[in-house]
């Protein structure tokens, strides 16, 4: 039979499994929900929960569904892998959409649309529920099971109500929060200014790209830190620094450009040879960045470079090139749109309209610097099977001379992921030729927001970390302001700072942690403090390879 998408009925699933735990190299799902209002809450429990929950989604009485479970593609999905169909998407390791049983069934990844945890979302059904994840152990759950059950439906309300909101303001149609974002975005271009941020070139690319850095992330010190007597350790946070940046300043959104040797108020790029006092980034041959102390060659955008020239950080030697671009803006009323929808909801007790705002100011440049160099096609095929014109690309391959195949090998078919399943995952990079959007607005917002961590810098005394949007220091007298975007809000603060490195430190505060981060990690106050003292600490992912026949 088959199945017109646009009778499925939008719904949420999740599934509980045995819990995470290091050395534990098999999970096996118990339990399966799935909630709509037009087909009600139904839960499967049992060894065989995934065959029951198959079961009743093969019934002929169960309507078309567009199903989302959160996180969906990269755990919940890959135990139904073997009913896929062969129409599947992925973004990355992700699978983002996918159909199964011969196309009745569309799964997609709510993460995709909403990149946060559950827990962020309040919603009419209320918040995601906290548990034991022990009371998940086979040998006890049947004792705790109404409270399992309970954790389970709560998690499949929540995120039925979360991304039904989701859907009412982006549409079905955008797989992400970035794509959603970024189409806002354009349609505010066109709106105020009837122009389109253009697309360039590969080589075009290739020019801008090497201005493009991220965020701004320094241990001015390591160790276990102090503060300065009769100061305390404050943590100062950006308001928004990205819908900042791109508000207050102006960015390029066309292709065309002027060339000369001198920096202006309207330069937005140059390649200079410099002796800066870490004000500007320099990435090395193995892409590491760095903001060092010294004369080198920078590429750098002008938001950067005139801020460091006003703090007396940067003196410039060779203006090499100086780029200002002729199609320039700022997203000033972009922002100024969804940050009042923001104050009005938060105003209204609407919470998730207030995260959805957030996240689209946010997300909306992203695309502008995404590089599709990066992209590939994914196919789904089952062990053994070689994807769709495999042999024929072989072939031509090894026609072509060894200069060339070094070029061509990228669109060549490889194996990327074995499912237990008994299904292999292909993929090959994609043909690049118009994906590239433009990386000079991308580079020129994320300049910018540098520009205002270099200013708040400035501002600091004694600062000891710094991370995209926020500083730690003894004191700050930059522009502080709760509530005012790009203004300075007093997050934390602390009595002790354990440093160990990049994303990776715990504050405390009278003895209790106020604070942390430990990114690709999960280690506890006290194992930062043994790493910041330079001991070392093991630590041991619960990485999985999971059961997906669920018995």
């Amino acid at each position: 039979m088959a199945w017109e998408h646009e009778t499925r009925i939008v719904c949420a699933a999740d599934t509980e499994t045995d819990p995470f735990k290091v050395g534990r190299t098999v999970l096996e799902s118990f339990a399966w929900g799935i909630y709509a209002p037009e087909i009600g809450y139904h839960y499967f429990w049992g060894d065989n929960a995934k065959e029951q929950f198959i079961e009743f989604l093969s019934d002929e009485d169960t309507p078309p569904l567009t199903i989302f479970a959160h996180n969906g593609g990269r755990f919940d999905w890959l135990f139904l892998s073997e009913h896929f169909d062969r129409d599947i998407m992925f973004i990355g390791n992700r699978i983002v959409k996918a159909t199964i049983l011969d196309g009745k069934h569309e799964l997609r990844d709510s993460y995709a649309n909403m990149p946060v945890p559950l827990k962020s979302f309040n919603t009419a059904s209320g918040e995601k529920l906290d548990i034991d994840y022990s009371k998940l152990e086979r040998h006890c759950r049947e004792r705790h099971k109404q409270e399992i059950l309970r954790y389970l439906q709560r998690d499949c309300e929540v995120l039925y109500d979360a991304i039904s909101a989701w859907l009412e303001m982006f549409g079905e149609k955008a797989i992400t929060m970035a794509s959603a974002a970024t189409k806002q975005l354009r349609a505010s271009i066109k709106e105020d200014f009837d122009t389109d941020i253009a697309k360039l070139t590969e080589k075009q690319d290739e020019h801008w790209r090497q201005f493009y850095f991220g965020g701004r992330v320094e241990c001015f010190e390591k160790g276990i830190l102090k503060p300065t007597a009769g100061h305390i350790w404050k943590v100062f946070d950006i308001n928004s620094a990205y819908p900042a940046a791109m508000k207050n300043l102006k960015h390029p959104i066309g292709n065309s450009y002027t060339v000369s040797k001198r920096i202006t108020e309207n330069t937005d790029f140059a390649k200079i040879v410099a002796y800066s006092k870490g004000a500007l980034p320099l990435r090395d041959d193995k892409g590491v960045i760095s903001f060092p102390h010294g004369t080198f060659t920078f590429f750098a955008t002008g938001h950067e470079i005139r801020a460091a020239l006003e703090l007396g950080l940067l003196k410039i030697k060779t203006v090499l090139q100086a780029y200002t671009c002729t199609e320039r803006i700022s997203f000033s009323q972009f922002i100024d749109k969804f940050y009042m929808l923001r104050i009005e909801a938060r105003e209204n007790g609407h919470e998730v309209y207030v995260l959805f705002y957030k996240l689209v100011m946010n997300s909306s440049y992203g695309k502008t610097a995404i590089d599709p160099r990066k992209f590939t096609e994914n196919i789904f095929m089952e062990n053994g099977e070689m994807p769709p014109g495999y042999e024929e690309a072989i072939f031509e391959f090894n026609k072509m001379p060894e200069e060339e195949r070094l070029l061509k090998a990228p669109y060549i078919w490889h194996i990327a992921e074995f499912l237990p399943s008994g299904f292999v995952v292909w993929e090959r990079k994609i043909d690049t030729k118009g994906k590239f959007l433009n990386v000079a607005c991308g580079a020129s917002i994320t300049g910018g927001a540098r520009s205002n961590m270099l200013r708040g810098l400035a501002a600091s005394v004694r600062p000891v970390y710094c991370d995209t949007d926020s500083i730690i220091c003894e004191e700050f007298f930059g522009d502080i302001d709760a509530k005012r975007l790009g203004a300075w809000d007093l997050e934390k603060e602390g009595d002790v700072f354990a440093l160990a490195g990049k994303k990776l430190y715990a504050l405390f505060k009278d003895g209790v942690c106020v604070k942390k981060a430990s990114k690709g990690s999960d280690l506890s106050p006290e194992e930062i403090v043994t790493v910041a003292l330079g001991e070392e600490v093991t630590w041991s992912s619960p990485a999985l390879v999971m059961s997906l026949g669920g018995n």
